[in-house]
């Protein structure tokens, strides 16, 4: 940026008050140094307006991770056969989603007495080798599908996903699950899997369905 010359502003005397110091018999004065050049004068707001703007375009495209979550479980006498699952798109454009496969486990608590039905011939400690904080989680069945589907620019979406695959035992501890609640708390849940998704601007490719826990109410 070009140093500013002396030229360039001027210095302007504007009286006080005659009611301020004025009134002690000497007048006094202020002084506000303003650019003679109009240009000079709209640099500053214009430079602040679009860095603003930049700014604002920044935050509207930088691609935010879509989120895929479980909401409502459907089952019947022989277990678990459909589950809803919520879409969320914190982007400002389109998105795509397809091919989901999600698995669902039962995650026991410490004390917790599971059914035999939840185990099958193998001798290992935990059957399905997947420690969630060091607790077996127990496989209950996993849906998979391949649904293909776009969703709006900052919007939420609900999908019925069927259970594809579930074994005998996972069907019968499903249901072992559902019926023997443990001291009067809600069964935890944990999802794991992935879906794919592709926006406007960019393809995240594999997405991760969030891990947290859920309960069953």
């Amino acid at each position: 940026m070009t140093d500013a010359k002396d030229s360039d502003y001027k210095a302007v005397l504007v009286e006080s008050d005659s009611h301020g110091a004025a009134s002690h018999g000497a007048a006094a004065y202020s002084y506000y140094v303003i650019p003679t050049q109009p240009r000079r004068r709209k640099q500053c707001g214009s430079c602040c307006c679009l860095s603003l703007f930049a700014f604002v375009l920044f935050l509207i495209f930088l691609p935010k991770t879509p989120r895929v979550y479980l909401n409502t479980l459907y089952y019947s006498a022989e277990g678990i056969n459909q589950a809803e699952f919520v879409f969320k798109n914190k982007n400002f454009y389109h998105m795509e989603w397809e091919n989901p496969d999600i698995s669902l486990y039962w995650i026991p608590y410490d004390v917790q007495t599971v059914g035999s039905v939840c185990y099958g011939v193998d001798d290992s400690p935990c059957e399905s080798n997947f420690y969630h904080h060091n607790i077996c989680a127990i496989k209950l069945g996993e849906f998979q599908s391949d649904l293909r589907f776009k969703t709006n620019a900052r919007s939420i979406t609900n999908k019925n996903i069927d259970m594809l695959s579930s074994s005998q035992q996972e069907a019968a501890c499903a249901a072992w699950m559902i019926l023997n609640p443990y001291a009067n708390q809600p069964q935890r849940m944990i999802t794991t899997g992935s879906i794919n998704s592709k926006g406007d601007l960019i393809d995240f490719q594999q997405i991760k369905v969030s891990d947290e826990y859920y309960y069953l109410q």
